[in-house]
């Protein structure tokens, strides 16, 4: 990633750097100004103090004219990946986004058991906020639709959890059964109708209300260390949100997976098999047909099939060069009144926020609700800014299409 600046200014480029990290695909961050070239680590948390941040992510900091040599090498290094091994200490693969996710995931579940809860409706209590989170930062869930379905008590997913009212919290998810289909949001805790009820209390709030800020490390012995920026799902690419819930679920215990009959498929394994399959299937299966996955694991298969799906219905209404990053609601209706599946409970929830991709499945509103969507996340904050002047390769956050909102 290179960034071209007139005056380089800390702050500024702090910024963009937690915008990166939270995207977790670049490795390395190239400020230019006119006269000196900077290199940042991307795998580097950002923190909350700018000085502390820059001492510990910038990697070199080189004279554009007198380190013309130097900075070749930079160059040459960075694109043959010898970069990461002399500089190992700035690409410690614990601070990268992924990690520091499922960190949180993993800790706060084991918060939430010591105060009570049981495993599966801690980890189901996580995934729904985890949903929500997303849902809130992707701009679909709206503080008036918050304020509709708290009383007016809150604006925000914060402030629901830090009030520390868990009346608070059934009323956001009564709300949310009603405007979205499946089993997401059956009660806090809880993927199933009949499953047993579980008490949501102020402490298990306290917890999530720490996950959802993602400012903090919250493993055992990692220390209060702020960062400026917590993990944002305005920015984290759905595909590393599911490779983060598969890894989550993947750490249950082998006995217990095996119980549960939980398997869990790579991405990239998925995409293969989706894609020799694909060109098999008749055209009027690929618009009218049926298709099924048991989902023994986080319903990958369904994820990677519906995204494909979508783009083909969205070729089809507006032309083979739209792009499909957030689909229409029309589109999404039609996928999932033409193309239906059965997942497991529980396990398979992830399925609706990954083939979505932020655009509001499951629901299906009026048309008028629809509206366009905004340039891409990364280069909408970046340029609003007026910093950012040259950007390789194209970040990702949504550009095409529409997208609905609720409120």
């Amino acid at each position: 990633m290179i960034v071209e600046l007139d005056v380089y200014d800390r702050k500024q480029v702090l910024n963009l750097h937690g915008a990166l990290w939270n995207q977790g695909l670049a490795t390395l961050l190239l400020v230019l100004t006119s006269d000196t070239v900077r290199a940042f680590s991307l795998a580097r948390k950002p923190l909350e103090d700018e000085h502390i941040w820059e001492a510990e992510c910038l990697i070199q900091a080189l004279d554009a004219i007198a380190d013309a040599l130097a900075l070749k090498n930079l160059l040459y290094a960075a694109e043959s990946g010898r970069l990461l091994e002399e500089h190992a200490s700035y690409f410690r693969a614990d601070e990268r986004i992924d990690q520091v996710l499922l960190d949180n995931l993993t800790a706060a579940h084991a918060v939430l058991k010591r105060d009570g809860l049981s495993a599966e409706g801690a980890q189901a209590l996580l995934i729904q906020t985890m949903f929500i989170a997303y849902l809130e930062d992707r701009g679909i869930v709206l503080r008036k639709y918050l304020q509709e379905a708290t009383g007016g008590a809150a604006n925000s997913l914060d402030a629901v959890l830090m009030a520390r009212d868990a009346t608070l919290l059934h009323g956001l998810f009564e709300r949310l059964r009603r405007d979205f289909n499946g089993d997401l949001f059956v009660a806090p805790c809880a993927f199933d109708a009949e499953a047993p009820t579980e008490s949501v209390l102020p402490a298990h709030l306290a917890t999530l209300a720490r996950f959802r800020s993602g400012r903090e490390e919250m493993r055992e012995g990692a220390g209060c260390q702020l960062r400026l920026w917590g993990y944002d799902f305005k920015y984290i690419p759905i595909e590393l949100v599911s490779a983060v819930y598969d890894r989550f679920l993947g750490e249950r215990s082998k006995d217990e997976r095996r119980k549960k009959g939980a398997y869990y498929t790579p991405m990239f394994l998925a995409d293969t098999a989706i894609s020799a399959l694909w060109d098999t299937v008749p055209e009027k299966t690929r618009t009218q047909g049926d298709f099924l996955d048991p989902a023994c694991g986080s319903g990958i298969f369904l994820v990677r099939l519906f995204q494909r799906l979508l783009r083909r219905l969205a070729a089809k209404a507006w032309g083979h060069n739209h792009p499909l990053e957030q689909p229409s609601c029309h589109a999404v209706a039609t996928a999932r009144t033409r193309h239906r599946s059965q997942r497991s409970s529980g396990d398979g929830v992830l399925a609706l926020c990954g083939a979505v991709a932020g655009g509001g499945a499951a629901r299906h509103p009026p048309a008028h609700e629809a509206r366009p969507a905004a340039s891409p996340a990364l280069e909408k904050h970046a340029s609003s800014r007026g910093f950012l002047r040259r950007v390789g390769g194209t970040p990702e956050g949504g550009c095409g299409g529409r997208q609905s909102t609720l409120g």
